[in-house]
This record gives structure tokens, C-alpha cells and sequence, in this order.
């Protein structure tokens, strides 16, 4: 069963999605709206350390989340051109983080690991894109495509053990935060077909992200040195990566239509900074080797052509 928290949290969404499908459509072009949901399954790792073979410390998050989008598209009349935003919303509800220190090159020598829950908070997606169909035949469209993507996830970590050493800092009043944000320009492509004789549409979409920046800050809540908010802040500019969607679409009427599939985004970024902030004023700043996260998102949508 869904706690009832995790229901307030969605239904916001919800009724956004629900108004946002019926708005008027406009007489000179055509609007196509497309509600999403469904599990997303994320994992995030991020390092840091002297150099790329030796990292003194290394976070993983694995967590999944109910994740919701909306897309609107407009495409004027009888125009190759289109235009279209997407607004995504969800919320973590499950997950766990693993902190790992080590002594020694090449990720050895653990002398510390403490494994935490994620119980909670929220994840947030826009972007904002233009394209253009650069070859159409009665069965298919292909579609050039450009925009620019913003994406945050932010984790609530708390119940943590110390598993290295057994018995080690008593870790039962976690009650601290990360948040992780991406953004940056992207090309791609999209192709859209239908299966004759089958009564189904294929859909697939490629994007490259070729700059991106990325943004990460932690609120730590054991330790009176660093406790306030934040506790360290993460910087990066030297990011890069991409996501892949495949649909499948089956026409319900002329004007709706059904969708399911699955939704991968893969990025990365390396050489940043790690900077620590001091109760008594005075930061440390250590270099950020390696951030990457995945995300693998399965779901189902309702799509209207006005």
C-alpha cells in the first residue's frame, strides 16, 4: 500500500496533469499533451580524493521513486518546425546509501562504512526543446531535435549503521540530506513509425548531452563541526552523457492514445571541487573525481492530439 504522505506528495502532480489536458487548443497549429507515471529505478555514486587512483571517500545511493511527467508540443500548420516543454515531478519513497572510506590507492584499505536509509523527499525534471522533421514518408517521421535540461533528485538519509568497524559511531539520530543536480544543452533525435498491420506506434528518442554542469550539496547532521546547511558543496563543469526512450503507442480514438515503455538517462562528470564548510568559519576543498548516475524509468502515459 502507498503511505498516505506519499499520496499527499503526488497529488499536486496529479491534478496539475489532470487541469493542464484540457486546456483550449489553438486554432493556428497543432497541440499534443502526453501525461506519464511510473517506477524509476536510480542509482548515484560520487567520489572524492587527492587523485583518480586514490579516493579517500565514496558515496553510493541506490533508491526508486514514483516519478511523473507532462508534455505539452505545438507544431504550427503545415511547418516541418516544433516546439515543446516537459515538467517532471516525483518522489523518492525508498532507498539505501553506503559511505565508504579507504586508506590505501584503487578503492582499498576500508576503514570505515556506515550503511544509511533513504526515507523520502522529492525529484524534479524541465527542459525545454525544439525540433525539426527532416524526413517524412507515409509510414514514419524523423525528427532532429535540440533543447536544454534541468534535472535535480534530492535524498533524505537517516537509520545509519556503522558496519566498519562493527560497533563503531552510533549513528542512530541521522538525520541528514543530499541533493543532486544536473543541467546543460542537448541534440538528438527522434523517430516516430507505425507497425502495419499491427494497430501500434514506435517510438524512439536519442539525446546527447555534450555539456553539462553539475551541482551537488550535503547537509551532515552528526558532526558540530560541519552541521549547518551546507555542510559541503559540490562543483563540476566537465560533464557529459545521454538518455534513450522506446515507446510503444496504441491509438485508443483519433484523439487518444496510450503509451508504454521505458525512459534511460546516463550521466557523468569528473575533476570537480569538494568544498567543506567549517562551524568556525575556515573551509577544506578536496578534489571531486567522479560523479555518475543512472536512472531507468518504466512508464505508462495518456497522450491527446486537440
Amino acid at each position: 500500500m502507498v503511505p498516505t504522505s506519499t499520496l499527499r506528495r503526488c497529488l499536486p502532480g496529479s491534478l496539475l496533469i489532470m487541469f493542464l489536458m484540457f486546456i483550449p487548443n489553438p486554432a493556428y497549429g497543432a497541440v499534443t499533451t502526453t501525461g506519464s507515471s511510473g517506477i524509476a529505478l536510480d542509482t548515484l555514486e560520487w567520489t572524492i580524493g587527492s587523485s583518480s587512483s586514490f579516493a579517500v571517500s565514496k558515496l553510493d545511493f541506490e533508491t526508486t521513486s514514483w516519478q511523473n511527467s507532462f508534455n505539452v508540443q505545438w507544431a504550427p500548420d503545415t511547418s516541418p518546425w516544433f516546439l515543446e516543454g516537459t515538467a517532471g515531478f516525483g518522489y523518492v519513497f525508498s532507498g539505501s546509501v553506503v559511505d565508504s572510506d579507504y586508506s590505501l590507492p584503487h578503492q582499498q584499505g576500508v576503514f570505515s562504512r556506515s550503511e544509511s536509509d533513504i526515507n523520502g523527499h522529492h525529484s524534479l525534471l524541465f527542459s525545454l526543446d525544439s525540433g525539426y522533421d527532416i524526413w517524412t514518408t507515409d509510414r514514419w517521421v524523423v525528427s532532429l531535435i535540440t533543447g536544454f535540461t534541468w534535472t535535480q533528485v534530492r535524498y533524505q538519509i537517516e537509520n545509519g549503521e556503522q558496519t566498519i568497524p562493527a560497533g563503531g559511531a552510533d549513528l542512530s539520530g541521522l538525520n541528514s540530506e543530499y541533493r543532486a543536480r544536473w543541467y546543460g544543452p542537448t541534440l538528438g533525435f527522434r523517430w516516430n513509425t507505425d507497425l502495419r498491420p499491427l494497430p501500434l506506434f514506435f517510438f524512439l528518442e536519442g539525446r546527447y548531452w555534450p555539456i553539462i554542469q553539475y551541482r551537488g550539496k550535503g547537509t551532515w547532521n552528526l558532526r558540530t563541526d560541519f552541521e549547518q546547511s551546507p555542510s559541503f558543496t559540490h562543483q563540476d563543469d566537465n560533464g557529459y552523457g545521454g538518455d534513450v526512450t522506446a515507446l510503444l503507442r496504441y491509438p485508443i480514438t483519433n484523439h487518444w492514445m496510450v503509451e508504454g515503455g521505458w525512459t534511460g538517462r546516463f550521466l557523468r562528470t569528473s575533476n570537480g571541487t569538494d568544498r567543506t564548510f567549517f562551524s568556525d568559519g575556515t573551509q577544506g576543498i578536496i578534489p571531486l573525481l567522479h560523479v555518475s548516475q543512472d536512472t531507468h524509468w518504466f512508464r505508462l502515459g495518456l497522450q491527446y492530439f486537440w
